[in-house]
């Protein structure tokens, strides 16, 4: 039996290449390929299976024939052996003699007639023998020629399939080093606005703090002038008023008292503020390299002026604790509270120059 290999189904679209597969990632589907060379692999088993089965089919033509020979051989000896004459014949009787030649005549007749079926036989044989081994060499043949063609398809798709896969290979390699090249160059365009932006940040942190600084040391001033001139206000009204400074020494001392906690709570505010400068100015530090030495220098001098705002501070308290409750003190000690106002207005005012 002959057998076609099944064609590729209709709905398979066809390559550059001309071959039956379908492109998949630049390279033809694997479950196709699979499925093709499978059905290839069970066409050439039937094939083989077919060819099997016709030279068995032959071989046993072969047998039949051979028996078939054999069986008019026989046939052929008992018929000349029934025509031999007997050699008695000239004894016989007259009966006898016409039977053996009646039986001689029906022997020819027998004889004549296997040979002519044996010759039938025998021709029929031949043919049919014929006819299968060029059955036979015709399947080989073709069989042949498919499996040259399937050879030669299948080299033909192997040699595209690793074209196919070398030119994806150069492509991938090609398109990662783009990809790599990109990356490299998106680093750096990164990286240059990362810095130019960090410089911008660490130009306006430095501009801030300037400008607070200089806005914190304007206010000091002020206040410190503010309070200069209320403490000499003071001081004129208890020089012109001595009579009253008796009676009203407390009030005076009450009032020195809520003026230097004012003083002190403007202080700490001015104080908190200019403690935020060193926190702004804590991540330039970090990168010592974007200071120069002017600005080393003025942070230096603005921790150290923070370190001597305490300590005017710290004397006004004491001084403050110091002050006598009986009116006469207060009248003694008014001229020394307000030399020590002066004082610390002036070590304040230093500290800010």
């Amino acid at each position: 039996m002959q057998r076609k290999i099944a064609a590729m189904p209709s709905h398979e679209a066809t390559s550059a290449s001309g071959l039956p597969f379908a492109t998949v990632m630049r390279g033809y589907d694997r479950d196709q390929v699979i499925d093709f060379f499978r059905r290839f692999d069970a066409e050439m088993r039937v094939i083989a299976a077919d060819r099997d089965a016709a030279t068995a089919n032959a071989r046993e033509l072969a047998d039949n024939l051979e028996l078939a020979r054999e069986e008019i051989e026989e046939l052929r000896r008992e018929v000349n052996k029934l025509s031999v004459p007997p050699t008695t014949v000239q004894g016989m009787s007259e009966r006898v003699s016409s039977m053996l030649r009646l039986a001689s005549d029906e022997a020819s007749e027998i004889r004549a007639r296997s040979e002519a079926e044996a010759a039938e036989t025998l021709s029929i044989a031949r043919q049919e023998a014929e006819e299968h081994r060029q059955e036979i060499a015709r399947q080989t043949q073709e069989m042949n020629e498919r499996r040259e063609a399937m050879n030669a398809e299948h080299e033909s798709t192997m040699h595209a399939a690793h074209e196919e896969s070398a030119r994806i290979l150069a492509d991938a390699k090609a398109k990662a080093e783009e990809l790599d090249a990109r990356a490299q160059s998106n680093r750096e365009r990164i990286q240059e606005d990362f810095d130019t932006t960090m410089a911008a940040r660490r130009k306006e942190a430095l501009e801030q703090a300037k400008q607070l600084e200089a806005t914190s040391k304007a206010e000091a001033k002020e206040r410190l002038d503010t309070a200069r001139a209320e403490a000499e206000s003071t001081r004129q009204r208890a020089a012109s008023a001595a009579t009253e400074r008796i009676t009203r020494a407390q009030e005076v001392t009450e009032q020195i008292r809520t003026l230097r906690a004012r003083m002190l709570a403007q202080l700490a505010e001015v104080r908190s503020q200019l403690d935020d400068v060193p926190q702004l100015l804590a991540e330039v530090e970090n990168e010592p390299e974007l200071l120069d030495p002017d600005t080393k220098g003025l942070l230096n001098k603005d921790l150290s002026e923070n370190a001597r705002l305490d300590q005017p501070n710290k004397a006004a308290g004491e001084r403050d604790s110091e002050v006598p409750a009986d009116t006469t003190d207060a009248a003694e000690h008014d001229g020394d509270t307000d030399e020590a106002a002066a004082a610390d207005n002036d070590t304040v005012s230093a500290s800010y120059r």
